[in-house]
């Protein structure tokens, strides 16, 4: 199951009094960050798949390889 990240704007008055969490923006960022890389890998995978599977179908349609 996917990790659900809420990232929630800081109020300029909280931001100007410095009561706010310092380490909040930079743990953000490290979490969209591998969120961001993880979707990348998966893209890259469906990708992978969705290749082989026309290549397949190619070959079984035509009984020749899609790379001549």
């Amino acid at each position: 199951m996917p990790e659900i990240l809420l990232i929630y704007p800081v109020p300029d008055e909280m931001a100007a009094s410095g009561h706010h969490n310092h380490q909040a923006w930079p743990e953000a960022i490290h979490r969209l960050h591998n969120q961001w890389e993880r979707l990348q890998q998966q893209i890259y995978r469906a990708n992978k798949r969705a290749q082989k599977a026309l290549e397949s179908t190619w070959e079984h349609l035509t009984g020749q390889s899609p790379y001549g």
